[in-house]
């Protein structure tokens, strides 16, 4: 039996949850189980109205297929947004000022907790919006489409990307010495189960880089049970990582990681 691995990581933003102390967040959004993917929504929901059935019009007679919109706002230890540390990217010009006024605009956040050492947090907002089938329209795509249909969407960039053991001192703005590193890591771990035919199997798995360098997996989509129970345990094998960060602050980072394993 052979198995091979396709791996590239894409980065989907840290929109990731915490315990409240450790995040700050709208406050309309206490008491739901995820408070800062609460908040990330409202906030996305927000700019989505920006994004006016004129505007998309005028987008839609340039013939441009897609188009990304890419932010990141730092909210101070008082819970405020610091106006000054927003960005923006986006191939619409025109949103730039509307999307940087509304920011500016949200209400006072709930601020991490005293005890934080680092009392700033950090909101990502990524979102690249494609051509409905029918082509009068844009509409919302998932990091899985975007793979899919080899979409590969400009977002702003982390000061300082997660940093893998022998990656250090390497410019990794594209993930690639992490991905060499879990392709390695998997060809020479992975064991496929004895169950498996032969074929190719494919899984997408969503990982996460903690504020602390943890690595843990957050979600698996496809393959069966026993080829997922392996790829969690593989995951177990990699060692804490230099986390990325903004402006200096520690964040917690999401990638998704296409596995493709041929069998036979």
């Amino acid at each position: 039996m052979k198995n091979t691995f396709c791996a590239l990581l894409l980065s989907i933003g840290a929109f990731l949850y915490a315990q409240d102390k450790n995040i700050a967040y709208l406050p309309e959004c206490k008491n739901e189980a995820k408070p800062k993917s609460c908040t990330t929504d409202k906030v996305g929901a927000g700019i989505h109205k920006l994004i006016t059935k004129e505007i998309r019009d005028s987008i839609r007679s340039t013939g441009l297929e897609y188009f990304s919109v890419s932010l990141v706002f730092i909210i101070d230890d008082q819970g405020k947004v610091i106006t000054s540390e927003t960005r923006f990217l986006s191939e619409i010009k025109v949103l730039k000022d509307p999307v940087i006024h509304y920011i500016s605009a949200l209400p006072e956040f709930t601020p991490k907790g005293t005890s934080e050492k680092e009392r700033r947090d950090v909101y990502f907002l990524n979102k690249t919006y494609i051509l409905t089938d029918d082509g009068q329209d844009y509409r919302s795509a998932s990091p899985e489409e975007l793979y899919t249909k080899k979409i590969k969407p400009q977002y702003l960039k982390l000061d300082q990307y997660p940093e893998y053991p022998g990656c250090e001192g390497i410019s990794d703005a594209n993930n690639m010495c992490i991905s060499q590193k879990l392709k390695e890591l998997y060809a020479a771990k992975f064991s496929i189960p004895r169950s498996a035919k032969s074929g190719q199997v494919r899984m997408m798995l969503t990982f996460v880089i903690n504020e602390e360098g943890e690595v843990y997996i957050d979600e698996i989509k496809g393959g069966s049970d026993d080829f997922q129970k392996e790829a969690r345990r593989i995951f177990r094998k990699i060692p804490n990582i230099k986390p990325g960060s903004i402006s200096g602050i520690p964040i917690k980072v999401s990638f998704t990681l296409p596995i493709v394993v041929n069998v036979g």
